[in-house]
This record gives structure tokens, C-alpha cells and sequence, in this order.
């Protein structure tokens, strides 16, 4: 695969509490995220995965960064708080590609 720079936009709002299926919503964007950055570093090494939050003051959990435990270790002190800003996080995403570190 090509060298790739991905965003992985989760949903940390109140309404990822909710448990009315098993995993809760929470702990599936987590393992949605181990997932996706998994696949992203076997298809290339150097390829960049970052991770945004809609709610909350740090909307950026994580720039784009080559190393997949800095991602998870950020997973585990996120607040589930407050309604979902998708427009704003969409924007602070855009940007955070935009400043990577590799271009290539």
C-alpha cells in the first residue's frame, strides 16, 4: 500500500454511554480504532494514523503519528461529556492532516 495519512474521528458524547448493545458504543470505536490503525501501519510502516474527538476541550487526542501505543494510551483518559460537534471536529481534522509532518 501506499504511504497514507488517516484521521480516526470518534464520537466521545453522551450518547456513546449508552450500553443497549454489548460492546457499549464506546468500547467498539475503541476496537474500531486499534483496528483501523493495525491495518494502516502493516499496509505501510509509514504511514500516519492521528485521532480527533467531537466534544470536549482537546478535540485532538492524538496528531498523526507513526506509533499505534501513543494512539491507545490516549484512548483510556478520554471523557465520555456533552453533545457531539461534527462540523468543528470535521474542521480540526482537516487542519491537523494538513500540518503532518511527512508530506510525502
Amino acid at each position: 500500500m501506499s504511504l497514507e495519512a488517516t484521521m480516526i474521528l470518534l464520537d466521545n458524547s453522551s450518547a456513546s454511554i449508552n450500553g443497549d448493545y454489548y460492546p457499549t458504543r464506546w468500547e467498539a470505536q475503541k476496537d474500531f480504532c486499534q483496528l483501523m490503525s493495525t491495518l494502516k501501519y502493516n499496509g505501510n510502516p509509514e504511514s500516519l494514523v492521528g485521532v480527533a474527538l467531537q466534544t470536549g476541550s482537546q478535540l485532538i487526542l492524538s496528531a498523526p503519528t507513526g506509533e499505534q501505543t501513543k494512539i491507545m494510551a490516549a484512548l483510556h483518559h478520554v471523557r465520555l461529556q456533552g453533545a457531539a460537534n461534527i462540523g468543528t471536529s470535521l474542521s480540526i481534522c482537516q487542519l491537523a492532516l494538513k500540518h503532518r509532518l511527512n508530506k510525502a
